[in-house]
């Protein structure tokens, strides 16, 4: 196989989603307003990646909170 045609690292991170969000995505992501995100967060309802001062959501994470909170009743 010729060297070329193997993706480069930074091709192949590319290619793949971003799993971390910043606050704003992950309040659209979850259908929340930031504040909201931001009191889940602090009551540690809602787990965060702390990169130095920048605060970051993991998309599975998001995705389990989602889960967590589906009901399975009747709608009201």
């Amino acid at each position: 196989m010729p060297p070329d045609s193997q993706p480069r690292s930074g091709e192949a991170a590319a290619s793949r989603p971003n799993r971390l969000f910043r606050a704003r995505e992950a309040a659209q992501y979850l259908g929340i307003s930031e504040r909201s995100l931001w009191t889940l967060s602090n009551m540690g309802d809602l787990p965060v990646i702390r990169i130095g001062r920048a605060v970051r959501y993991d998309i599975r994470d998001l995705d389990q909170w989602i889960e967590e909170r589906k009901s399975r009743g009747p709608a009201r």
